[in-house]
């Protein structure tokens, strides 16, 4: 087409071109003629419309008059009208039906205003007692509505109103008098809108006068008015009775008078039509003005898109498109037969080039396809569909060393397969597909025939006989109609692969071999702490074979008190992924499957699995080492106690001697005294290191860490090392900004790191030397400084500086004295208390030594600033770790007349509990620095807040409650979410409740039956359990005790040895036995009351709880 177009502007073509002008312009033509008709035909039919519009509105206005001078009419012709005769008159009209939109018509009295009261009088006497002219006041004269049909709905709010009150009305009543003619309202708002939406309205009135009376001027018409027939409209309810249900095709707005305001706006179709686009504009306007009863409305038209799409003046697209399709044609075809021997020309040129350019392409693309086959990595077979190959490419020669001359046209892919390959898989398809198969080529195209997947693993054997394992695929070649015209054959040797397998899995079983063979046990569990793996070692260790435990949870190898927390430590990890255990090494208790109980060295570590997390535990049952522990901490404390009592004795005596207990000494022999007593101190103070040193080694060293004020640790030290400072006459300066830092340390071991340092630094300073101590805080660490002047530490001895028996110089031990066991104790120390320790020193400058420590920051709200606290109020802790949450139950609290603090882990829980009082607390299970299980054991563990009330609020309280299994009591449990009522009842009968709560021990080593017991009485007392006579013994010296109940037979004596330690209390509690055998009558007469085990039941045991509590 292209090399066409330049002829179409040939000379030889001209009168084309005119034929296709004519044309177009005779278009144009017509296409503006039809414009024109089109606009004419619609502004006259809108014209029309709206005229009729608005005879309508003057036509039903004109009836409306006519139903006035009727009502008018009945008054003149009868001597007076009542309410039931009037009543009769509206209801023939049936207006409703006839005259749709009218709201009623009603009669209007004259009154003077000397013969108000007296009208009033009249209606009520009528049966309106409550009747009355509204609205009040005086006026000549009042017209107030006796009449209005119907006499029902919005129509009685205008009863006993008188429209001359109102200007508007007014107006238009004078009116009417004065001009003795109809007249109409402006714009009004009528006191029947006392519902719905609000409408504009107007009224109509026709006065009536009394008969025989004159009237023809305005004078006489006032003397001779009687009152008014009139009829209240609501626009749009009368605008809906003229236009009826008919489809809107203009939009028209009704105005008050001659101008168009929204103050003036009465009605507006567009409101209750169907909605048209915002964008649409309208094509015609116009305006009428209704002058009637002596007053004006404007009328604005406006056509709507239905209205226009009936007459579319736009581009009659189909006249266009048939006009200018045939003008183009037209000229088409002149201008073909133009050129018609040009393009014949031009048409033998170009098939003639077609036809070398295709003959080319498919050269190119046979030349690309045995590219393409010789190239590929893989066997490519072609066949014909009776299987006579017919494709043969270069790997496939390669691979099975036939030619493919000798292949093609002469053989069938059968050749090259194991032939009882063929045999074992015909038998095999056969069955597979239901249908018989010969052995031969339809054994290899069989799946693809029946249009199933064709790939499995064959043999191909080579020209010399040698086999190898392939991959093939076989994919069936189909013309348009479906039917098969050959068969693709693509292989791919998979010798290596297989190889790579075989070699993968003998090195999976080497791996497991070795698994198995070590000796420690190596477990693997999922995210929900299921076992996946379980190897020989791990089955030695816990007595299970794997087959027993995977698939099982992991709780399965757990002492029962851990199981609980366990999961709720995978609850909250999977939920928030805060972790302590992952990439630690840690001692834990594991159960045997015959339920011993074993110590175990346990490491974690974390993988993934097919994108899934996974968690490696090696576990070693360390029960030897701790039995070697436990022999060598024997021998260290025998060694101590062999040792320590023969210095204590000879340094006591060569003190007495040196100190002149046996008289004065020669001066030679005082001085060796002198000599053997100090050596002796020194090798007790040796002694002591070492032993220190061998606890903290083998981690029997106990620490009771407290939270607990930083500065009088640090001034107490000082005051004990003071004799430091006047034997070495050095000074001791202490610079301490924050006043309240707070750590959790063991307040004993830091003063024993602190007296290191600072005895160090008094050896090593210059007399008058300064020692200053300070503190520093940074990135919520606190750190503490001992800074002297000494001599300092030399690069080389620096790396030694913690390791045991290290001093700078030999002679240091001589000249300063010292074990060189003082620094690695305290690094030890220090490490055990979550702290960190090291020195700054420069030869010549003098030294740093220093430690930190984790600052313990109290996690609060302060509620200060926006709660009250009342004085003598009971005090709250709410432990909460989701801030939003605990300042909810703080509100609800505080509201309640409680003074409440937060705190938002077990760290500032601990800090607040050791620094205040507290009448009750809240806890939630899941916090983030440990289990809310383990703080409740804390909590109980320490006298002061042993029986602190705790209410447990988690979503986790069902598993919280069976953790604690009984054996801790005086805790209510909710389950979120709560209301702010549940909070409050729970807290009040937790107050309530501990206020003179008995409490009662326990002594028995059946956990079992202190649990059943504690259950029983739970609403009787507070239950505490010791399950030996020395754990018993600890708690009746710490805590006071209502009652305690004592089994005889304990596994570390007899329970009769705790007597006399009851006896000695006071006040002293009431003492229940229970024993497994009768007792004597000496022995029941020790204590209040003896029972029997096996023949005691448990509501006989209750009875007497309940019994002895309530006598005391």
């Amino acid at each position: 087409m292209s090399k066409q177009l330049p002829m179409l502007f040939q000379r030889r073509n001209l009168p084309a071109w005119l034929v296709l002008v004519a044309c177009l312009a005779l278009l144009v033509m017509v296409q503006n003629t039809w414009r024109k008709q089109m606009t004419n035909q619609a502004t006259q039919a809108f014209n029309e419309h709206s005229q009729n519009i608005t005879d309508a509105i003057v036509s039903r206005l004109n009836q409306h008059e006519q139903i006035l001078l009727g009502g008018a009419g009945l008054f003149n012709a009868s001597q007076s009208v009542d309410r039931n005769e009037w009543h009769a008159y509206i209801e023939r009209l049936q207006l409703a039906k006839n005259y749709p939109g009218i709201l009623g018509v009603g009669y209007s009295q004259v009154v003077k205003p000397s013969e108000l009261a007296a009208h009033i009088a009249s209606m009520r006497a009528e049966g309106f007692p409550e009747f009355s002219v509204r609205p009040t006041g005086e006026r000549p004269p009042y017209t107030p509505i006796i009449f209005l049909e119907p006499f029902s709905g919005r129509n009685l709010a205008a009863f006993g109103y008188d429209m001359m009150s109102e200007p508007t009305r007014s107006t238009a009543l004078h009116l009417a008098v004065d001009k003795n003619t109809t007249s109409m309202t402006a714009k009004v708002k009528l006191v029947q809108e006392n519902q719905g939406k609000v409408q504009a309205g107007f009224l109509m009135y026709v006065p009536i006068y009394r008969k025989h009376m004159p009237l023809i001027t305005a004078t006489e018409r006032w003397k001779a008015l009687q009152g008014y027939v009139y009829s209240p409209y609501r626009m749009n309810d009368l605008m809906h009775g003229i236009m009826g249900q008919q489809e809107p095709l203009l939009d028209f707005s009704i105005y008050d008078g001659e101008t168009t305001t929204s103050e003036t706006e009465m009605y507006v179709s567009a409101d209750d039509a169907p909605a048209k686009p915002a964008s649409h504009v309208p094509l015609y306007v116009t305006s009428h003005i209704i002058k009637a009863y002596g007053h004006a409305w404007t009328v604005n038209y406006q056509s709507r898109p239905e209205f226009e799409n009936n007459f579319d003046a736009s581009l009659n697209w189909p006249l266009l498109l048939l006009g200018s399709s045939s003008s183009v044609m037209l000229f088409l075809l002149i201008s073909m037969l133009t050129i018609r021997n040009i393009k014949a020309e031009q048409q033998t040129q170009l098939l003639e080039t077609l036809v070398t350019e295709r003959t080319n392409d498919l050269r190119a693309a046979l030349d690309l396809q045995t590219a393409v086959l010789d190239n590929a990595a893989y066997a490519i077979i072609a066949t014909n569909p009776e299987g006579l190959i017919t494709i043969f490419n270069k790997t496939a020669e390669k691979i099975l060393g036939y030619s493919a001359s000798e292949m093609i046209g002469k053989q069938t892919p059968v050749i090259i397969h194991d032939a009882q390959q063929i045999n074992e898989r015909a038998l095999e398809f056969s069955k597979e597909l239901n249908i018989n198969i010969n052995p031969g080529v339809d054994v290899l195209v069989a799946k693809t025939r029946q249009q199933l997947p064709n790939e499995h693993e064959w043999n191909y054997v080579r020209e010399n006989g040698s086999q190898f394992p392939v991959n093939l695929s076989i994919t069936a070649l189909r013309n348009d109609r479906n039917i098969i015209t050959g068969f693709i054959y693509i292989a791919t040797d998979i010798t290596e692969k297989k190889s790579a397998k075989q070699a993968l899995i003998e090195s999976a079983q080497h791996t497991q071999t070795i698994l198995d063979n070590v000796a420690d046990g190596i477990i693997t569990i999922n995210q929900q702490g299921i076992i996946e793996s379980f190897n020989h070692s791990a089955e030695n260790i816990f007595g299970y074979t794997a087959k027993e435990v995977i698939g099982q949870s992991v709780g399965i190898l757990m002492p029962e008190k851990f199981r609980i927390e366990h999961d709720s430590y995978l609850k909250r990890y999977n939920i928030t992924s805060f972790d302590r255990i992952v990439g630690t090494n840690r001692e834990t208790d594991a159960q045997h499957k015959n339920g011993t109980i074993m110590p175990m060295d346990m490491a974690v570590s974390r993988s993934t699995h097919h994108g899934q997390p996974l968690y490696i535990g090696l576990v070693r049952d360390i029960t030897e080492r701790k039995r070697i522990d436990q022999m060598k901490a024997e021998f260290v404390s025998t060694v101590s106690h062999e040792l320590r009592t023969p210095l204590t004795a000879i340094s006591g005596s060569l003190g007495l001697i040196s100190g002149g207990a046996l008289g004065n000494l020669p001066a030679q022999i005082k001085q060796m005294i002198d000599l053997a007593h100090k050596n002796a101190l020194r090798l007790t103070s040796l002694i002591n290191d070492l032993l220190d040193m061998e606890k903290l080694i083998a981690g029997k060293m106990q620490f009771d860490n407290e939270i607990q004020p930083l500065k009088p640790l640090i001034e107490q030290t000082l005051q004990s090392v003071q004799a430091y400072a006047e034997q070495f006459d050095v000074q001791f300066n202490l610079d301490i900004p924050e006043d309240d830092i707070l750590v959790r340390v063991d307040g004993g071991r830091l003063q024993q790191v602190l007296t290191n340092f600072l005895s160090n630094a008094a050896k090593f300073s210059p007399p008058r030397g300064n020692i200053d101590i300070r503190t520093r805080i940074h990135n919520n660490k606190v750190r503490v400084e001992v800074i002297d002047k000494g001599p300092g530490i030399t690069r080389e001895f620096r790396k030694h500086i913690f390791q045991k028996f290290s001093q700078a110089d030999s002679s240091d031990s001589r000249q300063k004295g010292g074990t060189g066991l003082g620094l690695a104790i305290s690094k030890e120390l220090i490490e055990r208390m979550h702290g960190e320790i090291g020195f700054i020193s420069e030869p010549g400058e003098g030294s740093c030594f220093y430690f930190q420590l984790p600052v313990i920051k109290l996690a609060t709200t302060q509620l200060g600033a926006e709660f009250n606290h009342t004085e003598g109020a009971p005090r709250l802790l709410v432990v909460e770790d989701e801030p939003d949450i605990g300042r909810l139950f703080a509100i609800m609290l505080n509201n309640a007349g409680y003074n409440v603090d937060i705190a938002h882990n077990a760290e500032s829980a601990q800090a607040f509990l050791s620094q205040h009082h507290y009448d009750a607390m809240t806890l939630d299970l899941m916090l983030p620095d440990q289990s809310g299980i383990n703080l409740i054991r804390q909590i109980r563990s320490r006298p002061a807040t042993q029986a602190l009330p705790i209410i447990v609020i988690s979503a986790y309280s069902a598993d919280g409650k069976l953790a604690v299994n009984a054996d801790i009591n005086a805790l209510d449990w909710l389950e979120k979410p709560i209301n702010s009522e549940q909070l409050i009842t729970a807290m009040k009968h937790a107050i309530n409740s501990s206020i003179n709560r008995p409490r009662v021990l326990h002594v028995e080593d059946d956990v079992s039956l202190t649990q059943v017991i504690a259950t029983m009485g739970h609403n009787v007392a507070d239950f505490d359990q010791a399950l030996t006579l020395a754990e018993a013994h600890q708690k009746l010296i710490r805590a006071s005790y209502d009652l305690v109940i004592i089994d005889i037979g304990m596994p570390d004596g007899s329970g009769w040895d705790l007597l006399p330690v009851i006896e000695s209390l006071h006040p002293k509690p009431a003492v229940i036995v229970l024993s497994s055998k009768e007792l004597t009558e000496t022995e029941k007469m020790r204590v209040q009351q003896a029972l029997i085990k096996s023949g005691t039941s448990n509501d006989d045991v209750l009875a007497l709880l309940k019994q002895m509590l309530t006598d005391r």
